[in-house]
C-alpha cells in the first residue's frame, strides 16, 4: 500500500515523537534515514498448518541510506491506518 502525502507527514510526526534520542543507525552510525513510500506486512508463521485468520502486522519501514539497515514500526500504532483496516 503506497503512502499518501498525508500519511508520509503522519509517519514523520510519529518518528519525531518516538525515534528521537539517538537516531543514529545501530549498524553504521550514520543518521541518514529514508522512509519507504509504502507499507509492508509481517505475517504470523503458520506452524502446524494454515492460519485461517491470516494474522498480519502492518509495518512502516525506515532504512539507513548508507548501509541499508531497516527498522520497522507498527503502522496502525503510528496512525497510518484506521483500526478497521487490519481488524482488532
Amino acid at each position: 500500500m503506497a503512502l499518501t502525502q498525508k500519511q508520509q507527514e503522519q509517519a514523520m510526526e510519529h518518528l519525531d515523537l518516538h525515534f528521537k534520542d539517538n537516531r543514529r543507525c545501530y549498524v553504521c552510525g550514520k543518521n541518514q534515514w529514508v522512509i519507504h513510500p509504502q507499507l509492508y506486512e509481517l505475517m504470523k508463521l503458520p506452524i502446524g498448518g494454515a492460519d485461517p485468520e491470516r494474522s498480519l502486522i502492518p509495518l512502516l519501514v525506515i532504512e539507513c541510506a548508507d548501509c541499508g539497515h531497516t527498522v520497522s514500526f507498527n503502522a496502525k500504532k503510528a496512525g497510518l491506518l484506521s483500526k478497521t483496516t487490519f481488524g482488532e
